[in-house]
This record gives C-alpha cells, sequence and structure tokens, in this order.
C-alpha cells in the first residue's frame, strides 16, 4: 500500500511539473522576425535544432551546432552560449570586441552575456571578461 501511494505521489509531482512548465517547444515559423534576422546573420549556415518560449515571453534557441541564445521578448539577446563553440565577435559592439582584441588577440569566446551595462564574456583560456557597453574593462577571473 506504502508503494502504491509512493508511486502516485512521485506521478502527481511529475504532472504537476509538465503542467506548470516554465517553457514550451514552439514550432520555428512562429519565432520573431528579429530573432530568425540575428540568428541567419551572425551564424549563417547553422539551423535552429529547437525552439522555446518562456512564460516571460523570452525564446530560447538552440542551433544545430549547440549553441544556444537566449532573447528577450523583443528580440534582443540576454546570452549566447557556445557549448565549446567559438562564437563570433560580431554579436558584441565594436568598443568591446577592441577591449578584448586588445588582451586576447588569439582567443575565441565560449559564452557571453549581457548584464545591466556590461558583458560578461568567457574564452577559450578560461578567462572571464566583465566589459562595460562602452569597452571599459572592469574586471576579469581566471576560471580552472
Amino acid at each position: 500500500m506504502k508503494r502504491i501511494l509512493l508511486l502516485c505521489s512521485v506521478m502527481m509531482m511529475l504532472l504537476s511539473a509538465i503542467a506548470f512548465a516554465e517553457k514550451k517547444i514552439i514550432d520555428i515559423d512562429k519565432l520573431p522576425k528579429d530573432v530568425k534576422e540575428f540568428i541567419g546573420y551572425y551564424f549563417y549556415g547553422d539551423e535552429i535544432y529547437l525552439a522555446e518560449k518562456e512564460k516571460s515571453g523570452d525564446y530560447i534557441v538552440n542551433l544545430k551546432s549547440g549553441i544556444e541564445i537566449k532573447f528577450k521578448w523583443t528580440g534582443e539577446w540576454l546570452y549566447i552560449n557556445g557549448n565549446n563553440n567559438k562564437i563570433t565577435h560580431n554579436v558584441l559592439p565594436k568598443e568591446v570586441i577592441k577591449t578584448i582584441m586588445s588582451l586576447y588577440p588569439q582567443c575565441a569566446i565560449l559564452d557571453t552575456s549581457i548584464n545591466d551595462n556590461r558583458y560578461d564574456i568567457k574564452l577559450d583560456n578560461n578567462m572571464n571578461l566583465y566589459i562595460e557597453k562602452n569597452g571599459k574593462l572592469i574586471g576579469r577571473k581566471y576560471e580552472y
């Protein structure tokens, strides 16, 4: 009897989790035009593998290469997770690119996100850079 109750409890929790999921898979055609244009321009040749919409209205897009991009409902990107793939520098403002290139010209960007007035950038040499939108370096941290 206890096993049946335990099994029922677990099933109820799983069903609740599914019912109140934070995001749902959507058809690629339902992505906003800005999102599709951004991916087509900066990730030309890569294809959208999966598109999800969160309850907040934000979108998460997974590309066939493994890159994951989160967009605000307005179409602006919030983070780009390369999943060990190189991310083009061109997604960042010119001033931020100049700072990166002056410090680590041979390194590739693996992840980047926008936080308030700064970009958090992870390079392939395990260095994390924190750069304001105007290009000013405000911190760096080596990650083991």
